[in-house]
């Protein structure tokens, strides 16, 4: 039996209207999923992101969206063994899913640490206007 795999939109978890693609365990041939075939308003998604998402991203200062992506890391590291799992199930090797799993959440380390050893951004811009 799958799942129909929900979406992230507006501040909530949304069940598409429809049934869209199968996804399948590329060495078993198992279905893993069904993907959402859509019934998303997806110019209101858009919307909640530019007003919505961009004001409270606005109020976090650099570091404190650095630690946000620390902290996805660190989940995402909790989780790396079923990380591994899903990757395998699209096929790939283990070296291949660990090059995958342990490179993404590096990189997010990486950004972590860059925003955490930055300066805070300037008040204002080159044109003396208050930056946006």
């Amino acid at each position: 039996m799958s799942t129909v795999l929900d979406s992230y939109l507006q501040d909530g978890w949304q069940t598409p209207d429809a049934a869209g693609d199968t996804l399948t365990d590329a060495t078993t041939g198992e279905v893993v999923a069904q993907l959402g075939g859509g019934g998303f308003d997806l110019a209101a998604a858009l919307d909640h992101g530019r007003t919505v998402g961009q004001r409270s991203l606005r109020a976090l200062t650099f570091q404190q969206r650095g630690q946000l992506l620390k902290e996805l890391a660190l989940a995402l590291t909790e989780r790396k063994d079923e990380l591994y799992e899903l990757s395998y199930a699209t096929g790939t090797t283990k070296r291949d899913a660990m090059i995958d799993v342990d490179g993404g959440i590096a990189t997010l380390f990486s950004y972590s640490g860059s925003a955490a050893a930055s300066s805070p951004p300037p008040t204002m811009s080159w044109t003396g206007r208050p930056c946006r």
